[in-house]
């Protein structure tokens, strides 16, 4: 039991048990003077003998019945047992069990489901306890109630109050911690990213050091500063505090580093050999040599654009066919929330006209942009077996499948339209356009201005820094980060 489940406990338990104590003391001082085993429950407070009169004269009955002829020494023993063994069973497994079932982490005491029942009920744990060991030895706890469910009543009409009072704070706690967590939250990392299935989602799950999956922790039934998993092991459920959580996809189970970052995807298209990953690696040491100039970290944290990648960026091998992991870079400094940069580089193999086609039916739901890279030398129809306007109807097939729309909508995705190998086309930015009209790709980027509203060209190569338009798409989705990390 973690220390906020302890603290709840102890103020329930300790305010019902200090109560019901003083009832046993004046009781017992109502023995010795009178003789007659009386029990005065509301001694403690004020002189209620007219309401509590019957439930006190049957206790002397049954003691005088029971144990009358062992003298106020035995009556005397027997209320300080029943006393006894009413409170041992307020701490029997039942009434003090938190762990979690659908998400295993401990639930506060008063949040759990049935918590009225399961903490009232506590008075009477030995019975339960029994029980649960075998459903027999139940036989001995009820033999004997005449000795402890006296004071069993009196201990769970003593905590009624205290546990309605303490259940409404920890509410009023419950939703303002959440409340004020999930607006952090969505104004800082909005969702979370699987580099493996692709899939996005609002948190991840956890993977605690003794192995447990957990939900993730955020404030709520089961903590508001932290949580505990079942096997008693605590970790942070605040915002800013759960960026070094080991996170798990919760659709396709796999390990991923989240770092509760916002990420922004940037997507890559284009056919074989068009510049797509040598384009993606440029922007990633462009974007890590001006982080350090700046004091912002970054990390890559996957192979594809680790340093070693980077420095091969001139001699990059095809991209292999199929379904292949994210490309995921982080950023982070003391003066921005952090940041993961996603690239999806797809193999140009699957934006080939071709019925064996792979759909990544989840690569283009929640892309900030997108960077399409036309190869010059794909442009003449007489030589080139795939053209511009091919890996573009593959492309938009699948992008409007995956994103619901219409044929005809129109997105207002960022689409950067990068024309690569300007050491063969020698024409800068400006005249990319009129380029791909000149060789008679004007229908292309007709239909690819009326289909998307937010389109910007580029020409690069791969001798320079062809980062451009990765940070343009960045500028146009967290001007924020390239204001700390700007493009120089």
């Amino acid at each position: 039991m973690n220390g906020m489940n302890k603290a709840v406990v102890s103020i329930v338990y300790g305010i019902a048990l200090l109560f019901t104590g003083a009832c046993l003391a004046f009781s017992v001082l109502e023995l010795q003077k009178t003789g007659v085993p009386r029990l005065e429950v509301f001694s403690p407070l004020f002189d209620a003998s007219g309401i509590t009169g019957p439930f006190s004269q049957a206790y002397a009955d049954v003691m005088e019945l029971l144990f009358g002829w062992g003298g106020v020494e035995a009556m005397y023993a027997v209320m300080v047992v029943g006393f006894v063994l009413a409170v041992a069973g307020m701490f029997t497994g039942y009434p003090l069990d938190v762990k979690g079932v659908g998400n295993r982490a401990e639930v506060i005491w008063t949040e759990r489901p049935n918590a009225a029942v399961r903490c009232l009920s506590g008075p009477w744990g030995l019975i339960t306890a029994a029980y649960g060991r075998n459903r027999y030895l139940v036989i001995l706890p009820i033999a004997l109630l005449p000795l402890y469910g006296w004071w069993s009543l009196i201990l769970t009409i003593s905590m009624v109050p205290v546990f309605v009072v303490v259940k409404l704070v920890i509410g009023v706690m419950v939703d303002r911690a959440r409340r004020r967590d999930r607006e952090a939250y969505e104004r800082d990392t909005q969702y979370a990213v699987c580099p493996v299935c692709k899939r996005n989602f609002d948190y991840p799950q956890v993977r605690c050091g003794c192995g447990i999956v957990l939900d993730y922790p955020v404030p709520g039934i089961h903590g508001i500063g932290r949580i505990t998993c079942n096997n008693g092991h605590g970790m942070d459920c605040r915002a800013g505090l759960r960026d070094s959580l080991k996170t798990v996809c919760p659709y396709c189970g796999e390990s991923i580093e989240t770092r509760e970052s916002r990420p922004i995807c940037i997507s890559l298209v284009g056919s074989v050999g068009s510049g797509k990953t040598t384009l993606m690696l440029s922007a990633v040491d462009s974007i890590q040599k001006s982080a350090v100039r700046h004091g912002v970290n970054t990390d890559a944290v996957t192979p594809g654009i680790g340093s070693s990648a980077i420095a091969g960026r001139m001699d990059v091998p095809a991209t292999p066919e199929g379904e292949l992991d994210s490309e995921c870079l982080f950023i982070r400094s003391p003066y921005l929330h952090g940041r993961e940069l996603v690239f999806n580089d797809i193999s140009g193999r699957e934006f080939e006209p071709r019925k064996d086609r792979f759909i990544f039916q989840e690569y283009y739901s929640y892309t900030d942009g997108i960077v399409f890279c036309v190869d010059p030398l794909n442009l003449d129809s007489r030589t080139s077996k795939i053209r511009p306007m091919d890996v573009f109807e593959s492309f938009h097939f699948i992008f409007t499948r995956v994103k619901g729309f219409g044929p005809e909508t129109v997105s207002n995705v960022p689409l950067a339209l990068v024309l690569t190998k300007r050491d063969v086309t020698g024409v800068d930015d400006d005249g990319v356009e009129d380029y791909l009209r000149d060789n008679g790709q004007g229908e292309f980027v007709r239909i690819l201005k009326s289909l998307f509203s937010d389109v910007r060209m580029f020409s690069v190569c791969c001798f320079e820094d062809s980062s451009r338009p990765v940070w343009w798409i960045m500028e146009s989705s967290d001007p924020e980060l390239v204001e700390h990390v700007p493009l120089e």
